[in-house]
């Protein structure tokens, strides 16, 4: 058992004083003169990178001309065409590609940082679970990264992501081949876990919707159900399946990047988004006050906590769900009660 002060293990007390005292740092200047490059890191998860947003806007109003340089996981890099504040993106490999994105310590970040962006002006370590998760604990993850990154409280901005046009192209094009009203249903995340409820009631759903005529997206490598009506699109590249998702009457998600990425480009679509109860380790947060869209600025996104533990969980969220896609114009044309 770890040795524990005030209820936390004693190693993040001591991680939380260092960055208290400035022993460790998110913030390293290397310029004292004017800030022409600033470098971000964010070495896991596309949510991550796409709240990030509401940093990069603040450097770009208040530090003119300045040049911003994300470095995260090659696996997350696509997460970084959504954010055109960014003038470059970099996925780091070499010595520490085999290291766990979420187990990168302070100094190989700094680093991987020295190495890939050397004449940077400034460096924000924008994502400390490694280093101190004590400040992933006590603040949610937009307030976070604007304290780690010293974005002053007055100043702030909701994030606000762009698809790339080469995708909503790509996107209109693949819509097209299917009439009628369509859903898009995403499964899933690494981070925030459901129970053994979840696949029943997401295959129950999109029994639902293809019964009704309506055509189910799903945001995985195969099609959850051998249906016409039941297309898989996870293998399609990332902005493809965003955009795809902006071009449908309704989106529903368990909560993970790939929510965040819908809802902060297109924040009027109607997404209903689910969360487990619990909390990230050791935080005073529930998972829905760490990371809520609607308090990041999507108006559209309704959120609700679900355990889906059992078959019974399953069968009380299949129908406040399908609830909420009735309340869908364009569904609610073809649905029947």
């Amino acid at each position: 058992m770890p040795v524990t002060l005030g209820g936390w293990p004693l190693r993040r007390r001591l991680d939380y004083a260092k960055y208290l005292l400035g022993i460790t740092r998110s913030e390293h200047i290397f310029n004292r003169g004017p800030v022409r490059r600033v470098t971000l890191v964010i070495p896991d998860s596309l949510g991550d990178v796409a709240i990030n947003a509401s940093v990069t806007r603040y450097f770009k109003e208040h530090i003119p001309g300045v040049h911003i340089s994300l470095i995260t996981h090659p696996r997350y890099v696509a997460a970084g065409e959504f954010i055109p504040d960014y003038d470059a993106v970099f996925g780091y490999a070499g010595v520490f590609a085999d290291i766990l994105s979420g187990e990168l310590t302070h100094s190989q970040q700094i680093a991987i940082a020295r190495s890939l962006t050397p004449d940077m002006d400034r460096l924000y370590l924008c994502q400390p679970s490694a280093w101190c998760d004590a400040v992933s604990a006590k603040y949610s993850m937009l307030e976070m990264q604007n304290r780690l990154c010293k974005v002053p409280d007055d100043a702030r901005y909701p994030p606000q992501l762009s698809l790339p046009s080469y995708a909503s192209e790509a996107a209109a094009r693949f819509r097209a081949e299917q009439r009628g009203p369509a859903v898009l249903i995403a499964p899933g995340s690494y981070t925030i876990r459901f129970g053994a409820g979840v696949d029943e009631y997401s295959r129950r759903l999109v029994e639902w919707c293809v019964d009704q005529g309506i055509h189910v997206y799903w945001n995985g490598s195969r099609p959850i159900l051998d249906h016409e009506r039941c297309t898989a699109v996870g293998s399609r590249p990332l902005a493809e399946s965003v955009a795809l998702a902006t071009l449908c009457d309704a989106v529903i998600s368990m909560r993970s990047g790939f929510s965040d990425l819908v809802s902060l480009v297109d924040q009027s679509r109607p997404h209903l988004v689910l969360y487990p109860p619990g909390n990230y380790p050791y935080s005073r947060l529930s998972w829905l006050e760490w990371c809520s869209l609607r308090s990041m600025g999507a108006v559209g996104a309704v959120e609700q906590v679900t355990s889906l533990n059992t078959p019974a969980d399953a069968q009380a969220q299949l129908g406040l769900s399908i609830e909420w896609l009735r309340r869908q114009q364009a569904i609610a044309e073809v649905s029947q009660p």
